[in-house]
């Protein structure tokens, strides 16, 4: 049997569509912003990591000891739509799904060992939607591209006593 097909017999694909999705695009679903510092590689009595969640019905703040994750400090607090669509704008203008290539060979779990380590997370429950990270030493280039001073700045400021949970956390 011999079959001829001529060109344009075959339904050509059309090319997909991708909308471009903002932060904003999650004012209205259970998808929370969390940022995570890390501090020097030390020994695990030492070790501390502050991490913030900003959602859409709460702003969350949680200091860990060790390795293991012991809740030193954990204090919530109320949010609203307005103010979580808000904080997602500017976290879009600053940046925060901004992705490049990271440092070749380097594991964020120890990159930069004498200094700190930050993550950028956008969670749905237990789905990721994106992890990126970035440290404060030159030679580790992390994942965020996105401008991490401010974004910093805006994750702390949704935490109303914010410096007065962080006093004497030895990072």
């Amino acid at each position: 049997i011999w079959v001829i097909a001529r060109r344009g017999d075959s339904p050509q694909q059309a090319p997909e569509v991708v909308r471009q999705s903002t932060l904003v695009d999650y004012a209205e679903t259970s998808t929370e912003m969390r940022f995570t510092m890390e501090g020097r590689i030390k020994a695990r009595e030492n070790y501390r990591v502050v991490q913030i969640h900003v959602g859409r019905d709460y702003r969350n703040i949680t200091i860990y000891e060790g390795y293991q994750g012991a809740v030193v400090r954990q204090e919530t607090y109320l949010n609203d739509r307005n103010a979580y669509k808000t904080f997602l704008a500017a976290l879009q203008n600053e940046g925060y799904t901004k992705a490049r290539e990271g440092s070749r060979g380097v594991d964020p779990q120890g990159a930069c060992p004498l200094g700190k380590r930050f993550r950028y997370d956008i969670v749905d429950g237990n789905d990721t939607k994106q992890s990126l990270w970035s440290t404060n030493c030159g030679n580790a280039k992390g994942t965020f591209a996105g401008r991490a001073t401010p974004v910093r700045s805006l994750f702390e400021e949704q935490i109303p006593n914010y410096r007065d949970l962080v006093k004497g956390v030895q990072f």
